[in-house]
């Protein structure tokens, strides 16, 4: 049964985390495998920490100047490779309300589910995800964009590379 609050969405992307009260805030980098308004979580390849234990993290990018900073706190721990690799699931603890707005927003227009039901709603036989432009649908011949944000190169290869497994 499901059990987070907010959807989350397949992603590819980099954070840097160190635990909260760490006086030499040692920076480890991770990647995000999937992320939403209510937390993210992290495909890591060191010892995994401990249940309930709070991270700083820094969110790389997001189409924005800076990273975003927040506070989360281990919810979910699963071995991937047998002591190698591990998938932490995060909750946000603490984040400023501009950047879970930012979240939300920015995980909407890479929804590649909802970009989808939108061009089946519209009986679209084509979706055309390019650099520079907006998610555009073809319907009956016609090209029509489906939003007004345009798309960067790294957020349609994170759209399309999140669904995709590593092999």
């Amino acid at each position: 049964m499901e059990k987070r609050k907010a959807q989350r969405i397949p992603v590819n992307i980099k954070v840097n985390y160190y635990r909260e009260n760490d006086p030499a805030k040692k920076t480890i980098e991770a990647t995000v495998t999937n992320i939403g308004e209510g937390g993210i979580m992290l495909i890591m390849n060191s010892e995994p920490l401990p249940m309930g234990a709070a991270l700083d993290l820094e969110i790389c990018s997001l189409r924005q100047d800076s990273d975003i900073k927040a506070k989360a706190r281990i919810v979910w721990i699963r071995e991937v490779k047998e002591n190698k690799m591990y998938e932490l699931g995060l909750v946000f603890s603490a984040i400023k309300e501009k950047d879970l707005s930012y979240i939300r927003h920015w995980v909407d227009s890479i929804d590649l589910d909802r970009l989808l039901g939108i061009a089946v709603k519209n009986n679209a036989s084509d979706i055309h995800l390019v650099c520079g432009h907006p998610p555009t649908m073809r319907v009956y011949g016609d090209l029509r964009p489906i939003e007004d944000t345009e798309l960067s190169a790294e957020e349609i290869r994170t759209m399309v590379y999140g669904f995709l497994s590593e092999a």
